[in-house]
């Protein structure tokens, strides 16, 4: 993740002289795949949502859109603290998800901007081209024109689970083209904090319980091969190796 705050450039469209504005450079984050050990680690809780943890998660919200995923954990990007983002794909309202207040939400981008939110992408500057950079400005599509809605929570855990199973294929973004039937709770509550740091309760039940299950046991240092018996592991292990070696 970078961030610049430009003092004087002119940007396409304005005018000169025009008060600087702090341009966020959302990045598209490296993801960790097996075996790398930080996979295994246990992450440490986020004593307080900082400036610089709310543009990691947007890293890693548009991280997981790139990779067509549909959750996210930071120690699959490399940083063990316990943060987790997910897809919300249900067609419940927020208020319907969330128990108490909907602005937990993300709003890719950002629901603070009208669901707009500037982007810059540079070239990092060379010795030859006298250090100079290039910038490239759009104005990103609002999470109701893309379809998408994506949501962060800090220091989550599962607090009830229904005694009710569901076996479903899943996947996993740290294991390209490995995907295994694994039995996950058919309901779920979970505990955490939003983005400004307020707790708040979700309820949840099908695909989103089994991705917040998922998410959260990467946090944990347990992965969804841990799911199966020894046996099946070892096999599809190999080859997830052999096919990785290709």
């Amino acid at each position: 993740m970078a961030i610049i705050e430009i003092s004087k450039i002119s940007v396409p469209g304005s005018n000169p002289g025009v008060p600087a504005q702090k341009i966020f450079i959302i990045m598209i984050l490296s993801i960790k795949k097996y075996p790398d050990p930080v996979l295994r680690k246990k992450c440490q809780e986020v004593e307080k949502v900082t400036e610089e943890i709310k543009k990691l998660t947007l890293d890693m919200l548009e991280t997981m859109i790139a990779n067509q995923g549909i959750g996210l954990a930071a120690p699959q990007v490399g940083q063990l603290k316990r943060i987790i983002v997910v897809h919300l794909l249900e067609k419940r309202s927020p208020e319907e998800i969330v128990a108490q207040k909907p602005q937990a939400l993300i709003n890719l981008p950002s629901h603070s901007e009208g669901g707009r939110r500037k982007f810059a992408f540079f070239d990092l500057p060379s010795a030859s081209e006298g250090g100079r950079r290039k910038f490239a400005f759009f104005d990103l599509p609002s999470a109701s024109e893309r379809g998408r809605r994506g949501l962060a929570l800090f220091n989550p855990k599962i607090i009830k689970k229904s005694r009710e199973t569901i076996t479903d294929e899943e996947g996993c973004l740290s294991f390209p083209k490995l995907f295994l039937k694994i039995k996950r709770a058919k309901e779920v509550e979970i505990e955490g904090l939003n983005e400004r740091g307020e707790k708040i309760k979700i309820k949840t039940e099908g695909l989103p319980a089994r991705v917040f299950q998922h998410e959260i046991d990467h946090l944990d240092g347990i992965l969804f091969i841990d799911h199966v018996r020894v046996g099946r592991r070892i096999w599809e292990l190999l080859k997830f190796y052999l096919r990785s070696k290709k």
